[in-house]
């Protein structure tokens, strides 16, 4: 809407009925007080602008810096103590009946309903 006033056949249809409206001799005066106004309304405006990046600027927010190490579970004393490590001729089936309960615990994908019918 204000892109279609700033057309500069609207901007002359303006100035001619401000013309028509307060005169030439009052024309000159009231384009001064305009300009002033227009003036000062932008050094204000710069003024907010600039003391609202200084104030940006002076605030400093200290994060915490991210774990970046991963800790390995602890097994309490009591636990360890009960812990018996896997004899050699077990180790082959433990691994795979751990292969096993992996898939198992995997989510099954479901088969697509056939939507041609």
């Amino acid at each position: 809407m204000i892109g279609d006033l700033l057309n500069p056949v609207h901007l002359v249809l303006i100035l001619a009925a401000a013309l028509l409206v307060l005169g030439p001799k009052r024309m000159p005066e009231v384009g001064r007080a305009l300009g002033s106004g227009l003036r000062s309304f932008r050094s204000a405006m710069s003024g907010v602008q600039e003391e609202a990046d200084a104030m940006l600027n002076d605030v400093s927010v200290d994060l915490p810096e991210p774990a970046r190490t991963r800790v390995a579970p602890t097994v309490s004393a009591e636990v360890a103590e009960t812990i018996e490590p896997i004899p050699a001729e077990h180790a082959e089936a433990a691994a795979a009946h751990a292969e096993q309960v992996a898939v198992a615990s995997q989510p099954e994908a479901k088969p697509e309903a056939d939507q041609s019918e």
